[in-house]
């Protein structure tokens, strides 16, 4: 049952790997970072998944979910009411950060880029650095897209 569970994860980063370097022109390293990219429509975690911190939930479907649902609202002609371009999540393993993360693309409908932090440590001067900057690129060429280092 984890073999064909495993199998299948790696046909489905196999296919989106396929279609992202087929769609957009991507160099080496956003092609390496690429392979940790999860659709929308696969990822199951919502927020009604998420217990017992209503209040954050709120606050991030207000701060995240809203402005890429609905970006009428957030428009005005002075500039003073723009939503955030980006959120920082903190805190002890085990409190939830990777399911709200998921939870946030999925009823967004944002691109999930999951990026472990092996994959973009490098022994090599300054390969670490070329893959952080492709991360954020390949997040702007997926846009809109939330981008989770674990």
């Amino acid at each position: 049952d984890e073999d064909v569970e495993e199998e299948n994860a790696k046909k489905r980063k196999l296919r989106i790997r396929r279609m992202l370097t087929r769609t957009l022109d991507l160099n080496e390293y956003e092609t390496a970072i690429a392979e940790d990219v999860i659709d929308p429509t696969s990822i199951t975690t919502t927020f009604r998944d998420v217990g017992g911190i209503d209040d954050i939930k709120s606050e991030l479907w207000d701060l995240v979910v809203l402005p890429l649902l609905r970006p009428d609202l957030f428009r005005s002609k002075s500039g003073l009411v723009s939503p955030p371009r980006g959120i920082l999540l903190y805190g002890a393993p085990g409190t939830g950060k990777t399911m709200l993360a998921k939870a946030m693309a999925k009823e967004s409908g944002a691109t999930f880029v999951n990026v472990r932090l092996s994959s973009i440590m490098d022994k090599w001067f300054g390969e670490s650095n070329k893959l952080v900057c492709a991360t954020f690129s390949l997040a702007r060429k997926l846009a809109p897209s939330v981008i989770f280092i674990d």
